[in-house]
C-alpha cells in the first residue's frame, strides 16, 4: 500500500510526496530494489542529481540486473555530461534487452500506436509505425524540448503535459485527434473483419 500511495504521488506530480513515501517504504523493507529505484526517479525530477544517482546505485547494489536503475542512471549521466559512463550505461540496457521479435510483428499489425515513454514506444516508432508518445512535463532528454515531432523518429508526435502532473490538459488534446483518427474504423473493421456468414435455415 506504501508503494502505491507513493506511485500515486509521481503521477499526480507530487514528487516530494513520493519521496517521502518511498521513503516510509524503505524503512520498512530496506532490501526492495524497485523503492530505491523508484525514489531515485522522483528525486531526479526535482533536479536533486546526486540523490538521485545514489538511490540508482543502491538499487542496482541490491539486483544487479535493475534493468530500470541501469536506464534511469545512464539517462542521468547523459544528462550531467556524461557521455563515457552514460553511453557504457545504456549499451549495458541494449545488451539486456528482452528478445522483442514478437512485439514488433505486433506492432506492425497496428494502424496507430499511443503509449507513455517506454521501450514499445521505442519500438514501433523505430519500425516505422504511426505512434503517439505522451510525455511527462519533465521529459526524457532524447525529446528535447518545446517540439511535438522527434529527430530520431519521424513518425512520431509527441504529446507534452504542460504541467507536472497535468493529465487532464493532456487528455483534452489527445481525444479529439483520437476521435478523428478513429472515424472510418467502423468501414475498416468491416473490411478486415466481415460479419460470419449466416447459418443455413
Amino acid at each position: 500500500m506504501l508503494s502505491l500511495l507513493a506511485l500515486i504521488a509521481v503521477q499526480q506530480g507530487d514528487f516530494a510526496l513520493s519521496v517521502a513515501g518511498y521513503d516510509r517504504v524503505i524503512s520498512v523493507n530496506p532490501g526492495l530494489a524497485d523503492a530505491y529505484s523508484n525514489r531515485g526517479a522522483a528525486l531526479a525530477a526535482m533536479n536533486r542529481w546526486d540523490e538521485a544517482l545514489a538511490n540508482f546505485d543502491q538499487a542496482i547494489a541490491l539486483r544487479p540486473d535493475h534493468a530500470g536503475a541501469h536506464f534511469c542512471r545512464a539517462i542521468l549521466w547523459l544528462l550531467q555530461g556524461d557521455f563515457v559512463r552514460g553511453w557504457a550505461e545504456y549499451e549495458w540496457r541494449l545488451a539486456h534487452e528482452l528478445d522483442f521479435v514478437e512485439t514488433a510483428a505486433l506492432c506492425e499489425c497496428l494502424d496507430l500506436m499511443i503509449s507513455v515513454d517506454t521501450s514499445i514506444a521505442h519500438l514501433s516508432a523505430a519500425l516505422g509505425q504511426k505512434t503517439w508518445i505522451l510525455l511527462p512535463y519533465n521529459p526524457d532528454c532524447r525529446w528535447l524540448l518545446d517540439r511535438d515531432d522527434s529527430p530520431w523518429y519521424p513518425s512520431a508526435r509527441l504529446y507534452r503535459q504542460a504541467r507536472g502532473g497535468d493529465m487532464i490538459t493532456l487528455d483534452g488534446r489527445l481525444l479529439p485527434q483520437v476521435l478523428d483518427f478513429t472515424e472510418s474504423f467502423e468501414f475498416l473493421a468491416w473490411v478486415r473483419f466481415p460479419s460470419p456468414a449466416p447459418l443455413p435455415g
